[in-house]
């Protein structure tokens, strides 16, 4: 199960609430498979498609290579440099809650 400090941390940077999801997961659980994302995430299939295509977009998260299917989705997506450092970024700059 991913953290949702690192969820929070990034839906208060610059994106919205699904893609920070995502983002978390993939940060925290490795490659997942755009079906995985649709579940865990209650999107629906065209709202993760369109999330995850908009941060491909922003070189945040890539296919893995591989032989896909005959269309290409059964290919899993990881992070990319630039969105290992996103996260980064954005969950240095939080404060740690004071209890």
């Amino acid at each position: 199960m991913f953290s949702s400090s690192t969820c929070l941390a990034l839906h208060a940077s610059s994106i919205d609430g699904a893609a920070a999801y995502i983002l978390a997961r993939l940060n925290e659980e490795g490659p997942l498979h755009p079906a995985e994302v649709i579940g865990e995430a209650k999107l629906s299939r065209n709202e993760a498609s369109r999330r995850l295509r908009d941060l491909r977009k922003k070189g945040l998260i890539q296919r893995m290579p591989g032989k896909p299917d005959h269309d290409g989705r059964s290919l899993p997506y990881e992070l990319t440099d630039k969105g290992r450092s996103f996260i980064c970024q954005a969950t240095a700059t939080k404060e740690p809650a004071v209890a």
